[in-house]
């Protein structure tokens, strides 16, 4: 039996309340439901995000950490960006309701894929990446028409010290497959990168009936980032 798809993905964020207005009253994602994590001498809130049943690959968790006095520092060996997949058809639709929230975006293109970035209130970049084929049914909050509504994760982005090694744990550990590569390009929240590598592994899948693909970039500084596309 092989792993078919993820079920979510978690972030430790700021506050809850700046939290649950950014994913229900911007984002228009359903609150799911809300837990608490037990470890440690303060508990934490575990906040659920997702489509109207919850279900796998719809789904983003935070920990508002901030509760607790604890701040984190960017660095390697952590996730830089959340995407998350929309109609392509919504892709200006969600340009002004962002910027109507108050929020700076920034356009561009990711293997074929149109991408317009900003950014979480406590500073973790989000992507909201147009795509022509995801059958995820959305959550609609009234505001959003559910034709334009947002589907669930797309990716994520991690920045890692070494692209050899995370290529290689994407081809053997996730039996992906390379299948592309690109020039260098500067993404709307990340560092600009000298090459991006693309890789297609059922392991990643978040779509029933699809095939996950991953990809990995090489920065022109310091960390070296990777991003797996989990769609």
């Amino acid at each position: 039996m092989t792993i078919q798809r993820h079920h979510h993905i978690t972030l430790c964020v700021g506050t809850a309340q700046e939290d649950y207005d950014f994913h229900t009253k911007v984002l228009s994602l359903k609150s799911v439901k809300k837990t608490a994590l037990y470890d440690g001498d303060v508990p934490i809130y575990h906040l659920y995000y997702g489509n109207d049943h919850g279900e796998e690959s719809t789904l983003v968790t935070c920990f508002p950490m901030r509760q607790s006095g604890r701040k984190a520092h960017r660095g390697s060996g952590q996730t830089r960006t959340l995407a998350l997949s929309m109609p392509v058809s919504a892709l200006g639709f969600w340009a002004e309701r962002l910027k109507s929230h108050g929020f700076a975006i920034n356009h561009s293109e990711r293997f074929g894929e149109k991408v317009i970035g900003f950014q979480h209130p406590c500073g973790i970049a989000y992507e909201l990446v147009g795509i022509a084929d995801d059958p995820r049914k959305p959550y609609s909050n009234g505001e959003v028409p559910p034709e334009l509504a947002i589907r669930g994760t797309h990716g994520i982005t991690v920045s890692v010290r070494d692209t050899e090694l995370s290529e290689e744990f994407m081809a053997v550990g996730w039996n992906g497959t390379k299948t592309a590569r690109t020039p260098g390009s500067t993404s709307a929240t990340a560092a600009p990168v000298r090459s991006s590598i693309s890789f297609a592994s059922p392991i990643l899948n978040s779509r029933r009936g699809s095939t996950a693909k991953a990809s990995s970039t090489t920065p022109r500084f310091r960390s070296r980032t990777a991003t797996s596309k989990t769609r």
